[in-house]
């Protein structure tokens, strides 16, 4: 009976023990399941900030025409935001694989000072920044004026690696200034034009007037022309000043 007793006691202790560690092995794992909802809420906030984050970049690449990019120089693959086939002006869906397809895209003027450029960048000694304008041409043969921008990547041993940036269109811009450009040659010529002819009919009424004297007798009305004269000759005198002058506002 004894013997018996010791065993039921012995059961019923192993059977308290048991039921603990599963009570405690059920609340770690109600923990860790807590913990790991947490961690996926956590995780999805994460990604739908990431993806309205990425909308948003999208959107503001797309609206002020600029597309980012990175180039693996040692595969001479290229990486390129999903809007770049309109920017550059390619068919929808295109996708660049490489620096050697886009450079094919360049007008060919300006290939050559392009990749020239980009060899500068060769050294660990030279700028980490890379900034230049060029020309693409589109397949139904127009010409883009586009700016490229760029932070390059060296190994320990100064080699570049990497260059990524963004490239961006500048047409619109160089249109304007090419405008403003012949807007200022033609105020220019437009002032030089009245210059010469206020300068010419001063110089007629100068010469009318001097002509003029040469019949006066009477010294009173001499001097009268005389004085006329010479304030014609002071206005034409003023008037070289004032066209010379740098800043013709002021």
């Amino acid at each position: 009976q004894q013997e018996r007793d010791r065993a039921e006691l012995a059961l019923q202790k192993a059977h308290d023990e048991l039921e603990l560690r599963v009570k405690n092995r059920t609340a770690q794992l109600a923990k860790a399941n807590e913990e790991l909802k947490t961690e996926i809420c956590e995780r999805r906030r994460i990604e739908e900030s990431l993806r309205q984050s990425e909308e948003r970049l999208r959107f503001a690449l797309s609206a002020a025409d600029m597309v980012a990019w990175d180039w693996n120089t040692l595969t001479d693959e290229i990486s390129h935001s999903d809007n770049a086939p309109s920017v550059i002006g390619l068919p929808p869906k295109t996708k660049i694989n490489t620096a050697t397809e886009f450079f094919n895209l360049i007008y060919v003027e300006d290939r050559d000072r392009v990749l020239q450029e980009l060899r500068l960048q060769s050294t660990s000694e030279s700028k980490h920044l890379y900034s230049t304008e060029f020309r693409l041409v589109h397949p139904d043969g127009s010409i883009r004026w586009m700016a490229n921008q760029g932070k390059v990547s060296y190994d320990i041993a100064g080699k570049v690696i990497r260059v990524s940036g963004i490239l961006r269109d500048i047409t619109k811009q160089k249109q304007i200034a090419d405008q403003i450009q012949a807007s200022l040659v033609e105020k220019e010529v437009l002032l030089k034009e009245i210059h010469h002819r206020v300068k010419n009919n001063l110089q007629i009424i100068s010469s009318l007037l001097s002509l003029q004297s040469g019949y006066i007798t009477d010294q009173q009305t001499l001097e009268i022309l005389k004085a006329g004269e010479n304030r014609i000759a002071s206005m034409a005198l003023i008037h070289e000043q004032l066209y010379q002058s740098r800043d013709l506002a002021k």
